[in-house]
């Protein structure tokens, strides 16, 4: 008896986990027909409206693609739904603008000692960012990349933090995220080839934002381009980057690499001329004088014995 109670409640755990993926399957199918429907519906809307229908069905897609046990029809119907919202023109755009108008609205009353209003507007603010940012994060184009760039150097509502900071003061630099935090998550998650920072987007903090910021001001000022997994094609700012530019970096590149291969010649030992102090040379002076003074004398004496 005791062994047969052991191994059910061995299964137990066991039937808990294949009951959960079974209702998991379920949901994402349900999940699946709502974004089908969603998306057909879709088509017949114009421009930032598709962009507005759209966006959490995006973002649903995208995390179920992270589960292992998802089916083929996510994958599909994420491509669909991503390539419909590229179409848009200005998709990145319409975030970006919404992002900065609730960050303008909030400046006006922060501070003002309005708290409702103050909290009202941070909280429009937090949801434009998370919807502006997020969804970037899964449409890879140059617009996208562009806008997000340009925002990495919005440090508003960034707060530095002392050495050792306190409880109240933690909580106040967490009510807000500047954008330039948010715009190097959303940069980090897009399928950029090479990029200069691959980490999980929930551990950045402020001092992650260094090296995209680094990167976009390379590829701003024309020494570098950027490109997608799964697409050959380099971009720069205005689409993709012409053939003389490419050649052009191409040719700094392998300067560059040449330049940190070639050996490094260390400077060669500078031998100084000793030189003697003036003191010395009196002293050697005065001491061959004597001796040729000591010399002649007895030379002298040598002579007068000699007589």
């Amino acid at each position: 008896m005791g062994i047969l109670a052991a191994t059910l409640i061995g299964l137990q755990p066991m039937e808990a986990q294949e009951e959960w993926r079974q209702k998991n399957r379920e949901n994402e199918i349900q999940q699946v027909e709502v974004w089908e429907t969603k998306l057909q519906e879709a088509s017949n809307l114009d421009g930032f409206e598709k962009l507005q229908s759209l966006s959490i069905g995006l973002r649903n897609m995208a995390h179920r693609l992270t589960l292992s046990d998802h089916g083929p029809e996510v994958d599909d119907l994420y491509l669909r739904i991503q390539a419909a919202m590229l179409a848009v023109p200005g998709h990145a755009e319409y975030y970006r603008d919404r992002i900065l108008d609730t960050r303008l609205e909030y400046e006006k009353i922060k501070g003002k000692g309005e708290i409702d209003r103050e909290a009202g507007a941070r909280t429009h603010l937090s949801n434009a960012q998370q919807d502006g940012f997020r969804t970037m994060a899964y449409l890879p184009s140059v617009g996208t990349v562009r806008v997000l760039g340009e925002l990495l150097s919005d440090e508003r509502g960034y707060t530095k933090l002392p050495a050792n900071p306190t409880l109240d003061e933690m909580e106040v630099a967490a009510m807000e995220v500047p954008n330039c935090k948010g715009a190097a998550k959303a940069l980090v998650c897009l399928p950029i080839v090479s990029k200069p920072q691959d980490k999980d987007w929930m551990m950045m903090t402020y001092e992650d934002v260094a090296p995209w910021r680094e990167w976009y001001g390379q590829i701003k000022a024309g020494n570098r381009t950027f490109r997608f997994a799964g697409d050959p094609t380099e971009y720069d700012l205005d689409g993709p980057a012409p053939a003389e530019k490419l050649e052009r970096i191409a040719r700094a590149e392998k300067r560059d690499a040449e330049r940190a291969a070639r050996p490094r010649r260390l400077p060669e030992p500078q031998v100084e001329a000793r030189t003697e102090a003036p003191e010395n040379k009196s002293s050697m002076l005065w001491i061959s004088s004597a001796v040729l003074l000591i010399a002649a004398s007895g030379y002298g004496w040598l002579r007068s014995r000699k007589r």
